[in-house]
Formats: structure tokens, sequence, C-alpha cells
């Protein structure tokens, strides 16, 4: 008997549509300009006040003719000093508070009274060269109640220890001087050594005579 045959009915492919594409993307919107608020306006500051002329012009005001002394070439060990003067041409009184020296060797002399206005005065600065040899360059600082505030005194001046030209002059005029005495001495020496030769000459000749006379005298008797 034969098996009943089986057809298998073939189902064909399903059919391929075409798909559309897919629409482009919508373009993304542009940013909103955020308008920045504009910055705070600074502060003002408060305009400077102007300084009181009365202020400044009640003050006094040192006012010096020379502020530097060179005291030129000395020799180790010698002091010398210098003056500085001044003048107060301000409206009110000076008043001198310090002078600073960098150096002991420096000593300031300042007046320790009020100084009136118009009125003048001087700083006295003595120099000690004691173991100082070379080019010396000292500063005093003056320090005062005045307006045109702290002042700054210059002295300066070379230290040698060499013998400077006066000095050597003196010295050969000296010589000179000790020469001429001794060639002096030189001159009359022979002559006072004569002289004394012939009063002693002659002291023996009034010698001789002397003891003649005596001896006639004897005979005589």
């Amino acid at each position: 008997m034969e098996e009943p045959t089986t057809v298998i009915k073939s189902t064909p492919p399903p059919s391929k549509k075409s798909t559309p594409p897919p629409p482009p993307p919508a373009p993304a919107p542009a940013p909103k300009k955020v308008k920045t608020p504009p910055p705070p306006p600074a502060p003002k500051k408060p305009a400077a006040k102007p300084k009181s002329k009365s202020r400044s012009s009640s003050k006094p005001n040192i006012n010096f003719s020379k502020r530097s002394h060179d005291f030129g070439w000395i020799n180790v060990g010698d002091k010398v000093s210098g003056t500085f003067p001044f003048t107060n041409s301000g409206k009110t009184p000076l008043i001198i508070d310090n002078a600073d020296t960098a150096c002991g060797c420096t000593i300031p002399e300042f007046p320790n009274h009020p100084i009136a206005p118009g009125e003048s005065g001087e700083i006295k600065v003595t120099f000690d060269s004691a173991g100082k040899v070379g080019v010396q360059n000292k500063t005093i600082t003056i320090k005062s109640n005045a307006g045109n505030g702290t002042v700054t005194l210059f002295m300066k001046g070379i230290v040698t220890t060499e013998k400077l030209d006066g000095e050597k002059e003196e010295e050969e005029k000296e010589e000179e001087k000790s020469g001429d005495s001794s060639g002096a001495n030189k001159l009359t020496a022979p002559l006072n050594n004569a002289t004394g030769a012939i009063k002693d000459a002659v002291e023996k000749v009034e010698e001789k005579g002397k003891s003649k006379k005596r001896k006639k005298k004897k005979r005589e008797r």
C-alpha cells in the first residue's frame, strides 16, 4: 500500500516593501543670548582734602647755607672742626632734637634752645683722625621739628701718615738755621783758640818779668 504523499506548499517570501528614509533631525534651537547686566559702578573715592596751608606754613624750616665741609689733607691723629650755619625760615620756633653720627670719631654740637623765626645758629662738628687713614666721608643726621624733615650733613677729607708740604718746609728751615749756627761756630772756634793762646803767652811773659824784678831786689839788699 502506498503511503500518502504529503504535499508541502511553499509560502512565497514576504515582499520587501520600500520604507521611506527617516526625516532629517530638526535643527537645534539657537541658544538665546542672555544679556548680562553691567557691573555696578565702582564707589567713588573721596577726594583728598587739600592740606591746609595754615598748618604747613606754621611749621619751622631749617635752612643750611652749606651741607658739606671738606677739611682737606691732615695728618693721622689731628683733630679738625667744621661749622654748618643755618637759619629758621619758618614762622614758629625751631627745636633740634638730636644730631646722629655713625662713628664715635665725629662729635656734633648743636644748640639746645629754641631758634626763633628768622634767627640763625650753627652746628659744629669735630673729627678726630686718630686711627683713621685714607679718604674719610662722615655723615651727620639732624633731627628737628622742622617741616622740611630730616637733614643730612657731610664732612669729608683725607688722612695721611706722611708729613705735609708745610711741615716739610718748616723742618727744612729749622735745619738750615741749625746748619748756619753750626757753621758759625766752626768759623769762630779757631779764633777763640788763638785768642786763648795769646792770653796764655802774655801771662807767661808778665810772670817772667815779675820774677826778674824780685831777683834784682834781693841782690841789692
